[in-house]
């Protein structure tokens, strides 16, 4: 019987999974595929736009696709950390938040690759096309509107970039 020690964190949404005959038997104690995203859609945008990933999850692992939207980060690693879900689908943020409130209870799956094999990404700030401000210095005793504070390029990363200059 295969039991899960660890929950897991997919950061980006990519799942290919083959199932042995001898682990079938998980099927019974996970009868469904709880899995949590953080949603910054109406619930019903989310649900529809998820319909193909349960009927994907359906034919590959023969359970039913159980899906936990939460719109702030937050609630999704809460999930995780209460055991209302296995996988979550959460970026580097999110992950080490998840990490932390579960103890290193969590590890990851899968993570977006470039073709160049790195596994980084930008985080880009914009302003108005008519602003004046047209450099980082610019923007000293100015206001920003940021993202969620478990989001890796909307708030840690340009915060602590920020920080450093």
């Amino acid at each position: 019987m295969l039991t899960f020690t660890k929950r897991i964190a997919i950061g980006g949404l990519a799942l290919g999974v083959a199932v042995p005959a001898a682990a079938a038997d998980w099927q019974e104690d996970y009868p469904t595929f709880r899995y949590g995203v953080q949603s910054v859609e109406t619930q019903s945008a989310a649900m529809s736009r998820y319909e193909q990933f349960g009927e994907y999850v359906q034919e590959k692992l023969g359970v039913d696709l159980d899906l936990y939207l939460a719109s702030e980060y937050s609630g999704v690693i809460q999930a995780i950390a209460a055991g209302q879900i296995e996988v979550m689908d959460m970026g580097a943020s999110g992950y080490a938040a998840a990490w932390i409130e579960t103890n290193g209870g969590v590890e990851p799956l899968v993570v977006p690759q470039e073709t160049d094999g790195s596994i980084g990404y930008y985080s880009v700030m914009f302003v108005r096309a008519d602003s004046d401000i047209h450099s980082f210095e610019d923007t000293e005793g100015r206001s920003f509107a940021w993202a969620d504070p478990n989001s890796s390029s909307g708030y840690l990363f340009p915060l602590v970039s920020m920080r450093d200059r």
